[in-house]
């Protein structure tokens, strides 16, 4: 799939309008391409790379212009982006005790066929970023309305 740049664009928007870069949270640039080779190199001919959290080798994100890969722990798994019909934090209720919003970390996605797949990511406003990033390709692929005509 070819996706379009305006929908590209209306991500980093999202992106930095709620948050932006962190300390492990980078847009993808050519300068930084090299620092995060491994998690490049599972990418397809065809997709563009985005945004990349990433916690060490074993635990990162990559969002890209087709996909949301995921390492978490060793083990790989992606999705699609037009599969993802929800993002939205996972919220602790552990003995009456919530986490701040600046210590949330972890972002569950739900795809279509009612998967879920949990992102761990780095808290604050990169968290936000992601999310609010994440939010946004959930809802332009779900159709709920015409966001590229209504964002310029």
């Amino acid at each position: 799939m070819n996706y379009p740049r305006r929908r590209i664009r209306n991500f980093f928007k999202h992106f930095e309008r709620h948050g932006g870069e962190g300390e492990f949270t980078k847009i993808i640039t050519d300068d930084n391409k090299d620092n995060y080779e491994a998690p490049l190199d599972n990418m397809e001919n065809d997709e563009i790379p985005l945004v990349i959290c990433k916690l060490n080798d074993r635990h990162w994100t990559l969002i890209t212009s087709e996909r949301v890969l995921i390492m978490d722990d060793g083990g790989f798994t992606f999705m699609y982006n037009a599969d993802i019909c929800k993002a939205d934090w996972v919220e602790f209720d552990l003995t009456k005790y919530r986490l701040l919003k600046s210590e949330h970390t972890r972002i569950n996605l739900i795809d279509r066929h009612t998967n879920e797949h949990m992102l761990i990511v780095e808290k604050g406003r990169a968290f936000f970023a992601l999310l609010n990033g994440l939010m946004y390709i959930a809802h332009c692929e779900n159709g709920l309305k015409d966001r590229d005509a209504t964002i310029a």
